[in-house]
């Protein structure tokens, strides 16, 4: 206990007992849905299915940020001038 008569919380690098039972429960009814077999056949149902597999499911597979080093070119056409035509 600290100074202030409370505890000083979860130790740095305890995962949260109950974030852990709740990622259980998902995988659990996952598996018995189907898993990945039949999240496969749920996209492939529909084309609005798809479009939800790819921007909201997917996307939590991709990192929150990239590092990324190299030049970027970017180039556009020159406007045209309506006084010139």
């Amino acid at each position: 206990m600290n100074k202030s008569g409370k505890s000083p919380g979860r130790p740095k690098g305890v995962p949260n007992k109950m974030t852990m039972a709740a990622k259980e429960a998902v995988q659990y009814a996952a598996d018995n849905l189907g898993g990945a077999q039949r999240l496969l056949e749920w996209a492939q149902e529909d084309p609005f299915n798809e479009q939800i597999f790819w921007s909201k499911i997917f996307t939590k597979l991709l990192p929150l940020q990239a590092q990324v080093s190299g030049a970027v070119t970017v180039s556009w056409p020159e406007p045209k001038n309506r006084l010139d035509e």
